[in-house]
């Protein structure tokens, strides 16, 4: 039987080195504008949330695409939380900055055990991959912190035209792998646990999560890199 293992990105193989206020208050500061952290990092949960559900997936299939989705997020957490509305150039100036930086380790770093758990999990006679609400910037992040060798394929969603918790992105990746026993890895309940198993597959969530989550405690996996005891080979 062919064994599949696939990792969600953001908070499961990488993880943001600050808060998104700190960085988005540190880099409009170098554009002088003057700019609350604690608020920009309000105005931030708020704002992801409210366009996802207006543009689903970073804005895949309309003008502009991931990058204007990104533009439009900073500018309303600059409005926000800036002590005097920035113009439109200085917050075009800010986002593109932002743009670039979270393409590469000044924003990001590897989760603690990430690599040694890939190193034995590649030893093994398993198939790895990546599936994961992205934009396409994921293959270089992955690049750049020499993550991309341990997988036979990366999904980033924005390049699909669906995004977790649709089943047709597990599906995607079952083919990839022509795989019989799938597993799926990754922090959010309803996005990588509920989402995986609805799809027919295995799934171990890292992290802590309180009762009323709903999740097998016999499927939590506190730390990832002692995953291979929820794994069940």
């Amino acid at each position: 039987m062919s064994r599949l293992v696939t990792f969600d990105a953001t908070n499961t193989l990488i993880r943001l080195r600050y808060s998104p206020g700190d960085y988005y208050a540190a880099v409009a500061g170098r554009h002088g504008l003057v700019v609350s952290a604690p608020e920009a990092d309000r105005s931030f949960r708020h704002h992801f949330r409210t366009l996802l559900a207006e543009e689903p997936n970073f804005g895949r299939g309309l003008a502009g695409g991931w990058r204007r989705w990104w533009t439009t997020l900073v500018g309303r957490v600059l409005t926000d939380a800036s002590a005097a509305p920035p113009s439109s150039e200085t917050a075009g100036a800010v986002a593109d900055r932002l743009l670039a930086d979270y393409a590469g380790v000044e924003c990001w770093r590897t989760a603690e055990g990430a690599v040694p758990l890939l190193e034995r999990l590649a030893a093994r006679d398993i198939r790895l991959g990546v599936v994961s609400n992205f934009d396409p910037r994921l293959h270089r992040l992955l690049e750049r912190f020499e993550l991309s060798q341990y997988f036979d394929f990366v999904i980033a969603s924005y390049e699909h035209p669906f995004c977790k918790p649709d089943q047709r992105i597990f599906e995607l990746a079952r083919r990839s792998a022509g795989a019989d026993r799938c597993t799926h890895v990754g922090d959010s309940v309803r996005l990588d646990y509920e989402a995986a198993r609805a799809a027919g597959w295995e799934a171990v969530l890292v992290g802590s999560v309180p009762p009323e989550a709903g999740v097998d405690p016999a499927h939590l996996c506190p730390r990832l890199a002692d995953l291979e005891k929820y794994l069940k080979f």
